[in-house]
């Protein structure tokens, strides 16, 4: 699972419990793989209509992940293969972050790929209600996920691969268990050397981490958690603006 992420704005890991948690549709836990040397901003507002929070990538303005308004979660990895891109795909995640559903995002999706070019990536859109995984070589792919935990790297969403099928056992939910507890345990494997989850390099290495989860619909529909620093040495906090997005 040691893996090194591509030249722009990735998620190197991120697990997933969809539609499997009593009261919270969506629990993600991410990290974020990139070099020292490329800086990106903690999660901020960045639209108004819809409201969408997400960290931001300096080299290219685009983001890895975040969320909006109507719950809609976007996160990508990059593909090792794959075309050259002459757009960022940073700036893809920003575009479809402006739908309000899976599905609206998904037919988007189509669209910039046929306006613009793009390197490869795999990514993920994901709601309460519809979850998709596209991928992209030059031909865009994808399946619509079932309920249960999924896991996601830059070699894409193999759920037949051994460390895949140990992470997604281990992360299976016991009965009863709530949101914040499956996100901590999720969180204890993102830091997890062993795994490989949490890389440093001399270059390159384990940057961010992100938690976001999407509740039933309440005063506090969205809560996102941000750690500046690899998870095995640094804190998350609570940057949902005024407890709701």
């Amino acid at each position: 699972m040691v893996k090194w992420c591509g030249d722009s704005t990735p998620v190197c890991s991120l697990l997933l419990a969809w539609q499997l948690l009593s009261d919270t549709p969506v629990a993600l836990a991410a990290n974020r793989d990139e070099r020292y040397d490329r800086p990106a901003n903690g999660p901020r507002l960045l639209s108004a209509d819809p409201r969408v929070l997400a960290p931001i990538d300096h080299t290219a303005g685009g983001t890895w992940i975040g969320v909006n308004e109507h719950g809609l979660v976007v996160a990508l990895a990059n593909r090792r293969d794959g075309p050259e891109g002459e757009r960022s795909r940073g700036q893809l995640v920003r575009d479809l972050l402006g739908t309000d559903t899976s599905d609206e995002a998904r037919t988007f999706l189509a669209s910039l790929l046929a306006e613009h070019q793009y390197a490869g990536f795999h990514l993920l859109l994901v709601d309460p209600f519809d979850a998709f995984y596209a991928t992209w070589d030059g031909t865009l792919d994808g399946i619509e996920l079932h309920p249960g935990v999924h896991v996601l790297d830059n070699e894409g969403l193999d759920e037949d691969a051994s460390i895949s099928r140990d992470v997604r056992g281990r992360l299976e939910p016991s009965v009863g268990e709530s949101a914040d507890e499956w996100l901590k345990r999720a969180t204890a494997m993102l830091a997890d050397h062993d795994l490989g989850l949490c890389r440093h390099g001399d270059d390159f290495g384990t940057v961010s981490a992100t938690r976001i989860a999407v509740h039933d619909k309440s005063d506090a529909f969205i809560s996102f958690d941000y750690a500046g620093g690899p998870p095995c040495t640094t804190a998350f906090e609570d940057v949902t603006p005024e407890g709701h997005i």
